[in-house]
Formats: C-alpha cells, structure tokens, sequence
C-alpha cells in the first residue's frame, strides 16, 4: 500500500477493504460511507458518483475467475483532491491472519478532534508504530492515549474484562471506528457477550481474561502479552467466539458486492 509520507491530514481519506480476489469486495457499502463520513470530517468533497467510479478502476486490477467468498487480498481505496488522479485504488497480498501473537505499546500520535478516528492523509505514523513491532520480534502494537489502549494500528483492540463483558475503545477517545468489529458485534452478544464501549486502561487491561484486535487485514487476532506480560487466567472464550463470527460472515453471499456489476 502507498505511503502517506508528507501529507497531512485533510490532505487525503482512504479506506481499506477485504477482497476474494476476483469481481467480489466484503462490506463495500459499509465502507463506502465510512469513507464520506471521514471525508466530511476533513473537509473533503467526494464526488458524487465515487462508488460507480470505483468500480470502474477496480476492473483495472486484474481480476480472475473466482467464485469462492473468502478473504484472500485487500484492497486500498483513497482519494487525494490534489493528486493529478484523486481517486486510487490498490491492492496487496494478505499475510498472517486469525493467529495468537505478542503486542507492545507505544504512544499514539495525536491530530486535531475532527481528524483523529479518521482514516486520514498522515497515516505514517500509525505504519510506523506497526513497523516497530516488527523490527523487535512483536507481533502488534497497541496505541496508548492518556493512558488508555484507543487503537492497534491495523485493527481495533477488545478485551473480555473478568466480569465476563467484552470492551473496545471509545471513538471519543480517538479510536476509529472498526467496519469488521460491526459486521460481528449482533453474533458475539448472541453467544452470550455483552459488549460495551469502554475506557481500556492499565487498571482493566490488567484484570483482563482476553485480549484480541479484529480488523480488515488481521481477521481476529488474540494478543497472548502486553510488553512481555502475559493476561493471568487467560481464556479462549471471545476469540473462538469472534473468529467463528467472522468466518460466518464472510460465508454470507449478502457480505459481498459484486464490482462488475454496473447498477
């Protein structure tokens, strides 16, 4: 995916999608007005017919034949209003998803109210906060703000607290919001947990049974430590939950948009 090197944030909005690497993209509509409601937060015009134009440039991606409802690349779409082409759409592979891994924290970057939770033009820091994990062997990075967990970079962060309730950030608190936390939240409550916005501080992340971060390009993940500390009484409960979750919804033909469609 590009870099957002030398912009700022109203420079640009993008948004990043789950593909089966043929005509279908995963929650298009979902993020499509995501994407306008970031753009109105920056005070960036869409056009008006962005959706059909993006179809139309997906078709430029190379698509094959292939029928099977699974997440096997991401696609990036960003538009830029001073780029010579404002609206860019690019693909990558995916890497590890649905795995166990190690997190540390660091400090999140901090940008004006209306552009934090946004998916912005100044997003190298976030990139950068994800690439020092991995120069150090971990796995994920978890972004702290006044002292409190708002984001994991790729993916948003949800602990099942030991009172047996699962809690993600607050958009309040700068966090953005997730489309693939969404899509579960109605199947995960079904299977008997509650889940609430909450203030994930040092004081609930310790007393935790779970951590997990869901996201586009993760699926979901469980986070088995935190700067090298592992949760005490760990349990399974809300990633078997959420993972299952999610593998339902993707099987879901009502999941997917079909880009070669013209309507």
């Amino acid at each position: 995916m590009s870099s957002s090197a030398g912009l700022s944030p109203r420079d640009s909005v993008f948004t990043t999608l789950v593909w089966n690497g043929g005509s279908q993209i995963a929650d298009f509509s979902e993020h499509m007005n995501r994407l306008q409601e970031h753009a109105q937060r920056l005070r960036i015009n869409l056009p008006e017919n962005i959706e059909f134009s993006v179809k139309s440039i997906f078709k430029s991606l190379g698509t094959k034949e292939e029928d099977e409802l699974i997440p096997k690349k991401m696609v990036r779409i960003s538009y830029t209003p001073e780029n010579p082409q404002p609206l860019q759409i690019e693909s990558r592979e995916m890497k590890l998803r649905n795995f166990i891994g190690e997190a540390i924290t660091e400090q999140a970057p901090y940008w004006s109210k209306s552009a934090t939770g946004c998916k912005h033009g100044d997003w190298e820091p976030y990139m950068e906060a994800i690439d020092n994990a991995r120069r150090t062997g971990y796995d994920f990075t978890l972004l702290v703000r006044d002292y409190k967990i708002i984001d994991a970079g790729q993916a948003t962060p949800v602990v099942l607290d030991g009172d047996g309730v699962a809690y993600y950030p607050k958009p309040s608190d700068g966090s953005v919001r997730s489309i693939t936390l969404d899509s579960i939240l109605k199947e995960i409550i079904e299977q008997g947990i509650p889940v609430k916005e909450g203030n994930l501080n040092e004081r609930m992340v310790a007393r935790a049974r779970e951590m997990i971060i869901i996201g586009t390009g993760v699926g979901v993940c469980k986070i088995e430590s935190i700067d090298g500390v592992e949760f005490m009484n760990p349990s399974d409960t809300l990633f078997e939950v959420a993972r299952n979750a999610l593998e339902q919804h993707y099987a879901n033909p009502n999941t997917w948009t079909d880009m070669e469609d013209e309507s």
